[in-house]
C-alpha cells in the first residue's frame, strides 16, 4: 500500500512540474507578443525601461492569444469611462 502512495505522490509531483513548465513557456510566448506602443495613443513602449514596464498596463486574453498594452494616462481614462458606465447602469436599475 505504501508503494502505491509513494508512486502516486511522485506522479503528482511530476505532473505539477510539467504544468508549471507549460505555463511558463506560454507566458514567455505571450510576453514576446507585447506590442511596442500603446494601443490607444500609440505612445512608444520600451521593454528594457524598468519604470515603463512597472507603470504600463497589459491585458491578456489567453483563449484568443491577444495581448494589449496601455500607457497610464490611457488606462486611467478607460477606467474612468467604465466607472461612469457602471454608475449610470446602477442609477437606471435603482
Amino acid at each position: 500500500m505504501s508503494n502505491f502512495k509513494r508512486k502516486l505522490r511522485r506522479n503528482n509531483a511530476r505532473n505539477f512540474v510539467k504544468s508549471i513548465k507549460k505555463k511558463s513557456t506560454e507566458q514567455k510566448m505571450l510576453f514576446e507578443m507585447i506590442p511596442d506602443h500603446c494601443l490607444n495613443c500609440y505612445a512608444p513602449f520600451d521593454k528594457t525601461d524598468r519604470e515603463m514596464v512597472n507603470s504600463w498596463f497589459v491585458t491578456v486574453r489567453e483563449k484568443e492569444e491577444v495581448v494589449k498594452l496601455f500607457c497610464p494616462p490611457c488606462w486611467n481614462k478607460a477606467k474612468e469611462i467604465v466607472d461612469d458606465l457602471k454608475e449610470r447602469a446602477n442609477e437606471k436599475s435603482a
